[in-house]
């Protein structure tokens, strides 16, 4: 199992770098990542990995289809995700409703992250990977509720959480890029990193 946490960190170190590149380039401010982390969860705590242990938290999201299967969701406090805002539209509300102008350029910033983590890790694995459009939400434990109750009924109960922290100075000190799976894709996604 140790290995396979370890294939899976790596997975994640490559996705997130990319994706970390490519926000740096999109905020011009410098960005780094934290070490990868891989862990097992029980579907019924992913809500609680959602939520926010510091304050309110908002979060952009895809679903992932193809040689891989999840979800992928960049977490941010909102005072941080107020920041982001100001670098990239000049703008901070404060504590007003986000505009739509604010949610789109959120958006295209998840875009921009998924599609970067994910063509780093079509080049590694060789396989097709496809993205929905992302979509920003408060509330994304209930936002991935349909998932995970689809995934009861096929008898899945366990989920594959892989987790690395994003920092810049001038906007984030506490942001995530997840990128959840079922535990039983996780073989099929090893098998691909082994035969590159």
């Amino acid at each position: 199992m140790c290995e396979v946490i370890d294939a899976l960190r790596e997975i994640g170190n490559i996705g997130s770098g990319n994706a970390a590149a490519s926000l740096e380039n999109w905020l011009g401010e410098p960005v780094t990542i934290s070490l990868t982390d891989a862990v097992i969860v029980p579907a019924e705590e992913i809500p609680r990995h959602l939520g926010g242990t510091v304050g309110p938290v908002l979060g952009i999201h895809a679903r992932v289809m193809g040689g891989l299967e999840g979800h992928i969701v960049f977490l941010a406090r909102v005072e941080e995700v107020r920041k982001m805002l100001e670098i990239l539209v000049g703008e901070n509300e404060g504590d007003a409703a986000l505009s739509e102008y604010e949610i789109s350029a959120l958006s295209e910033t998840g875009n921009i992250l998924f599609s970067s983590y994910f063509t780093a890790l079509y080049e590694m694995l060789d396989t097709k990977i496809d993205i929905t459009p992302p979509e920003c939400s408060h509330d994304l434990g209930s936002f991935m509720g349909g998932a995970l109750v689809t995934g009861y009924r096929a008898g899945r109960q366990y989920m594959m959480l892989i987790e690395t922290r994003l920092i810049s100075g001038a906007a984030l000190h506490g942001c995530r890029m997840l990128f959840f799976t079922w535990v039983e894709k996780v073989p099929g996604i090893i098998e691909l990193a082994e035969n590159r």
